[in-house]
């Protein structure tokens, strides 16, 4: 039984650690789209699915999911598979 919960002990901080790397490694790469937010960002074995928001998905500054995957392999140093999904935000202000 003790060895065991040390395995699960054990996996649930790498768990942790994982998905926290996972975070950081997604809002640094976002940083350079200032119009995009993330919504969530989730590990599931080597899936990472993202979520954004932002404005208009075929603009010019589109975050490329390719760059990410690669960073997020590098950080987690194995292969990963980046599911990238944009939802389109539109933003209006006004005075009065």
């Amino acid at each position: 039984v003790s060895i065991g919960l040390l395995v699960n002990g054990t996996s649930i901080a790498t768990d942790a650690f994982e998905q926290n790397t996972v975070s950081r490694t997604v809002n640094e790469w976002i940083e350079p789209f200032g119009d995009h937010t993330v919504i969530d960002s989730t590990l599931d074995a080597d899936v990472v699915e993202v979520v954004l928001a932002g404005p208009d998905a075929d603009g010019p500054d589109l975050p490329d999911a390719a760059e990410l995957a690669e960073q997020l392999s590098d950080a987690l140093d194995r292969d990963v598979t980046v599911d990238l999904r944009i939802r389109l935000e539109i933003r209006q202000t006004s005075g009065g």
